[in-house]
């Protein structure tokens, strides 16, 4: 706080200030998607044959998924994959498409 700033009007300030850092260009959800797209072109890139995220990228993959729907068709959407309860991850090429389309 300034000398003599009243609190409410410190927060407003700083608010102002905080606004001017996260809207725009460089939002943080902007660096992110850009980070994970950039990740996976060079996943896919694979230029050395030796990355491990490129040799794991294939595993399960969608047509995978699909193909586990496809015998499993009593549930539908359900694949019977899960080993646990909880809330199912977002799988990579599906957080890939969304951060494309975020940032189209």
């Amino acid at each position: 706080m300034q000398k003599g700033e009243l609190p409410a009007d410190f927060v407003e300030r700083r608010r102002r200030l905080a606004k001017k850092h996260i809207t725009g260009k460089n939002r943080w959800s902007r660096m992110i998607c850009k980070r994970a797209i950039m990740f996976d072109e060079h996943i896919q890139r694979n230029s050395s044959k030796r990355l491990w995220s490129a040799a794991l990228a294939g595993v399960r993959d969608e047509s995978w998924l699909a193909l586990m729907r496809e015998f499993w068709p009593s549930h539908r959407s359900r694949t019977n994959t899960r080993f646990s309860r909880g809330k199912p991850a977002t799988r990579w090429q599906h957080g890939v498409q969304v951060a494309k389309t975020f940032l189209s």
